[in-house]
């Protein structure tokens, strides 16, 4: 009489998600600790392996949701470090898809829930910026460059550098170089806007305030997204400041999965309210602007 295949053989057949019930029942019961990391490993390469069919079939909403409901249980655990980037991977895929339909705001949420320790995280980064430059532009189209530039001079001179929306320095002094790419006053401003934002960022790096500096640095990126020094230096006031964290907040772990699988720009959140919906009278002594 045959015997019954086990787990090894369901997935040699390719019955994955039998194979993936098999391996949840077995985390449920009662099994050494070694096994137990066995079974996860088993059980992420299974999932992984399901998602890349469906999205190989072009259901990458439904392989991004599949990997959600993974993650949203198994997701605190280094086994699965490879899902996370896969459903990053596919949100940065979706959000381009989206964006090349003008279908901006959905590809902002896709684009601003990126991991900011994802392998896609610099790539969302810029298609926000892309999207924040877009949008700025499409009302100045009728003015001319005189009119830009009175408009830019103000915002400088009022320290309006990046915000709020529609009425700051930077994406006004780009419209002007848009219509003039050599102008020489809209060149200059915008390396004064970036001075000004990498030498408070080096100021607080140098006092070993790693939040502040990072928040400086960040603003430099959206200028200048290809720096490597600036990019050099994000990184490292990050690894800082997790270094510095308390056992209390390393075992919140398991509480921030949730955070991370909603679709609302968690890790994004500076980038999103800093361009998008920061409103005039709304500023802070500790922000930089």
């Amino acid at each position: 009489m045959p015997t019954r295949p086990g787990k090894h053989a369901k997935i040699e057949l390719g019955n994955y998600l039998p194979a993936r019930d098999i391996l949840k029942q077995l985390l449920l019961s009662d099994i050494s600790s070694e096994n137990a990391q066995t079974a996860k490993d088993m059980l992420a390469q299974i999932t992984l392996t399901i998602t890349q069919q469906k999205a190989a079939k072009g259901n990458i909403d439904e392989a991004k949701e599949f990997l959600k409901t993974y993650l949203a249980e198994h997701g605190h655990g280094k086994e699965a470090e490879a899902l996370w980037d896969r459903l990053d991977f596919y949100r940065l895929t979706l959000g381009e898809q989206l964006e090349s339909t003008n279908q901006h705001q959905s590809a902002l949420k896709e684009y601003s829930s990126i991991r900011e320790g994802s392998l896609y995280f610099e790539e969302a980064q810029k298609a926000i910026r892309r999207i924040w430059l877009a949008y700025q532009q499409k009302s100045r189209q009728k003015q001319n460059v005189a009119q830009l530039l009175k408009e830019a001079e103000e915002h400088f001179l009022a320290k309006r550098y990046l915000t709020p929306v529609n009425k700051n320095a930077f994406a006004t002094y780009q419209a002007v170089l848009s219509l003039e790419p050599k102008h020489a006053l809209a060149l200059q401003r915008i390396e004064q806007i970036k001075t000004f934002y990498r030498e408070h960022g080096e100021g607080y790096y140098k006092k070993g305030d790693w939040p502040k500096a990072l928040s400086y640095f960040e603003r430099y990126t959206i200028i200048d997204p290809e720096s490597p020094e600036i990019k050099s230096k994000i990184s490292a006031c990050r690894q800082k400041m997790v270094s510095g964290r308390t056992k209390e907040e390393e075992y919140k772990k398991r509480e921030e999965i949730q955070r991370l699988l909603e679709e609302s720009g968690t890790e994004s959140s500076w980038i999103m309210k800093y361009l998008f919906e920061e409103q005039e009278g709304e500023k802070s002594s500790d922000t930089p602007w």
